[in-house]
């Protein structure tokens, strides 16, 4: 969602509102004020612009996006503002419209000041995006389109509303344009989910369907430029099958994806394979680590898939649009498993019962979390306690005597958590937070802990969500990922928004560093990590990376009970991209030290930040090696250091490129 205000772009994102004033060519985000950060719509009216977002109203900057405030004075609470739209008025002033999804259509005659609903005949519908004529000012018609009763016109200025579908074969409608047939007439174009793009001529009196050559039929953008020869350019943008452009007004279509890659919404790993999903493309296999992707759609009637998750007997389940899919046969072939659950499914858990099978949790945008207890074949509703609908994220880990603890992260809700398979959710913790991701994994205790992803960085809970503790990294996370370590413990991986590539933690989260080398500028969708490398999905495609160059291995040479602690010079050294550093534990009491005692060895710059942790467990008395990786530092001196109970010892290692 983008507006234009002079020279400067505006883009709206899920993490809040970014302004470009070279063309789109570098990004500042701008924070002040904006406390609801998933903007859905954004215009600009004279010196002020308005940020529609979801479940927040409605905001307003006087100051070039630099700070905002609530102007949300009539609107009902959490509200999901879909689409904003200013249209003059016809007496020097202007009209702010605004779709309010389950609301209406809301109107505001003085800035955002406040606002009137203006519903007369809109039915209940949910509108998703508003357009104006284009004859003069004052005459020009309104157009909404709906998400379940098509496009509605009001001649009024909004007072009273007409459904206007004959032709229109789909009633949702995610977009619409307006733009000159050439002939003094308007050509007003209506993009679907599922049903592609229609045409009216006479003001959405009638329509047709326009598809020839648009192989994507879920349109949810529509715009219209004119280039230097006075040709009507035409641009559908799909969900997941990229950009489209007609120069004829819609009779015709070719793809105008040159440079545009495709973005990955969900990874996972299934034995050799890996499975990437996307909107509109559906799923794709690898067989071969990454290196060549195969389409795997036949059967998944509705390619838009948000998640993916993996059962123990690598039956594979992907969340999408409309409801559950499942493939028994490494996405070979694809089944809905109940066509009566139709819902937009966000993500997935799976919560395994040994021999008896799993449970398959579901969590929606819009109702919540969805349960099956026989592989999906059947579904029931499962919001007891729980207070959000918008459902992010979900976990299933290990609790005590072999039972089940499931997490769920909300849009402003913060973590709930279900101890019975997700019949029953209480609330526990970052109660305001939208939690994009969640993770549990071992930690060196041998007990699960829960890593929360949050639009404020990384919190990690270690009794159950009951208290929460921020961690070093306070990026925006979108996904999370782990992988154990040979010789025991776990690694964890975050991907954040807005550009800031992965993050390792060796540390159960205490600690994180970067280890983005060669990523592009993208926000991590997703991570999947298997035995050999991290895969991280993006707008730019899948990416990957060895986790060799990542996670140190701790091999032991020798169990050789030694007399005493050392820390032996690297080798290689210099070295190029990896040297071996080898280390003794003792096996008897010295000093006050014993086998029992934790070891950490962590690698600093010159400037003593941490650019690396090797070791940070309780390791058995013997000679160990540990390999550093510099693959992604910069050429210079840095300094390695083991500390075990109180001995420290602490040595140099050069870095030559």
């Amino acid at each position: 969602h983008q507006c234009l205000y002079g020279r400067d772009l505006f883009a709206g994102t899920r993490f809040g509102v970014y302004l470009s004033t070279d063309n789109g060519t570098n990004w500042t985000f701008l924070a002040g004020g904006l406390t609801f950060n998933y903007v859905t719509s954004l215009v600009a009216i004279d010196s002020s612009i308005f940020a529609g977002t979801m479940y927040g109203g409605i905001f307003r900057s006087t100051n070039n996006g630099a700070t905002w405030t609530s102007t949300s004075s009539g609107l009902p609470s959490d509200v999901e503002i879909r689409a904003l739209l200013a249209k003059p008025n016809g007496v020097g002033g202007l009209n702010l419209f605004a779709a309010a999804m389950r609301n209406g259509i809301f109107l505001s005659t003085n800035y955002g000041s406040s606002w009137v609903a203006v519903n007369s005949g809109l039915s209940n519908a949910t509108i998703q995006t508003l357009v104006a004529g284009i004859e003069n000012s004052q005459a020009a018609a309104l157009f909404a389109g709906s998400n379940d009763q098509g496009v509605f016109v009001s001649t009024d200025n909004g007072s009273t509303w007409i459904a206007s579908n004959v032709g229109l074969t789909n009633p949702t409608v995610l977009s619409l344009c307006v733009g000159s047939n050439g002939r003094g007439g308007t050509n007003l174009f209506a993009g679907t989910a599922f049903g592609g793009a229609f045409l009216s001529t006479d003001n959405g009196a009638h329509w047709r369907e326009m598809n020839t050559g648009l192989t994507n039929p879920y349109v949810q953008a529509l715009t219209i430029s004119i280039n230097d020869g006075n040709v009507t350019n035409l641009f559908a943008g799909t969900g997941g099958g990229g950009v489209f452009r007609s120069t004829n007004n819609g009779l015709s279509w070719r793809p105008a994806n040159a440079g545009l890659p495709c973005s990955v919404n969900a990874l996972a790993v299934s034995g050799s394979n890996i499975l990437a999903g996307n909107l509109g493309g559906g799923m794709f296999i690898s067989s071969n680590s990454g290196i060549t992707w195969i389409e795997i759609n036949n059967g998944l009637a509705f390619p838009y898939v948000h998640a993916v998750a993996v059962a123990p007997d690598h039956s594979v389940f992907v969340g999408t649009r409309r409801g559950v899919f499942l493939s028994t046969n490494d996405g070979a072939n694809w089944n809905q498993c109940d066509t009566n659950f139709t819902e937009h499914v966000q993500c997935l858990a799976l919560s395994p019962h040994g021999t008896s099978g799993v449970t398959i949790i579901a969590g929606t945008d819009e109702h919540g979390v969805f349960r099956s207890t026989n592989n999906g074949l059947s579904w029931e509703q499962s919001n007891s306690g729980l207070t959000q609908s918008f459902v992010l994220s979900l976990v299933a880990c290990p609790a005590e005597q072999s039972t089940m603890n499931v997490f769920a992260g909300t849009y402003t809700g913060g973590v709930f958590l279900s101890t019975d398979d997700g019949t029953t959710w209480m609330q526990t913790g970052l109660t305001s937070a939208t939690i994009w991701a969640l993770i549990g994994f071992a930690n060196r205790s041998g007990t699960t802990d829960i890593v929360a992803g949050t639009n404020s960085g990384a919190f990690v809970s270690m009794n159950n969500g009951t208290s929460w503790l921020q961690t070093g990294l306070s990026h925006g996370i979108f996904s999370l990922a782990s992988s154990h370590r040979v010789g025991g413990g776990t690694c964890l991986f975050a991907g954040t928004s807005g550009g800031w590539g992965v993050f390792l933690s060796s540390d159960d989260g205490s600690s994180w560093i970067a280890v983005d080398t060669g990523l592009p500028p993208s926000t991590i969708t997703s991570l999947a990590a298997s035995d050999s490398f991290l895969f991280a999905g993006t707008g730019f495609g899948v990416w990957r990376r060895p986790l060799s160059e990542m996670i140190t291995s701790i091999q032991q040479i020798s169990d050789e009970l030694p007399n005493g602690l050392r820390l032996e010079q690297s080798f290689p050294n210099p070295f190029n991209s990896a040297t071996r550093i080898r280390f003794q534990i003792p096996g008897r009491e010295e000093g006050g030290l014993t086998s029992r005692s934790l070891a950490v060895l962590k690698v600093f710059d010159m400037l003593g930040r941490e650019v690396a942790t090797l070791v940070n467990e309780e390791m058995i008395p013997g000679t160990h090696e540990t390999t550093f990786y510099g693959t992604a530092l910069a050429s210079g001196v840095y300094v390695y250091r083991l500390r075990f109970g109180n001995f420290v010892e602490t040595k140099k290692l050069v870095l030559m490129k």
